[in-house]
């Protein structure tokens, strides 16, 4: 099934709470992931189906390091999704180049935080 960004924006914002939805920031990883995997958090992992998309949910964006956040795993072949409770944001170490999809407007504009940008491995 191809999807369109539209669809996965959409499935990810729909897995959202209303807290997430009224204060937090939502990003997606990039590059999609085509084969099963395991990714390393950093002292904890989430397994990745083939051909799915990884997203980041920010709970807490003006927080220091260590706060409640979640990573968001939708499988591009029936739009479903796996929530993955976490404390911190994604390790620099994942290689992954992360933008923000969707933020609060209570968010200030100095935020997304430094942590999430472009990395490479």
């Amino acid at each position: 099934m191809d999807v369109t960004e539209e669809q996965i924006v959409a499935a990810l914002m729909g897995a959202l709470s209303k807290s997430e939805h009224d204060g937090g920031v939502l990003y997606i990883a990039e590059p999609r992931f085509d084969s099963a995997s395991t990714v390393d958090l950093g002292g904890s992992s989430l397994s990745v189906s083939a051909n799915s998309q990884l997203a980041f949910v920010d709970r807490e964006p003006l927080a220091n390091w260590g706060h409640a956040c979640r990573y968001l795993v939708l499988k591009l072949e029936d739009l479903t999704v796996a929530s993955y409770e976490s404390r911190f944001p994604p390790p620099r170490t994942l290689g992954l180049r992360w933008r923000v999809v969707y933020k609060a407007q209570t968010v200030p504009d100095t935020v997304p935080s430094s942590f999430i940008r472009s990395t490479s491995l």
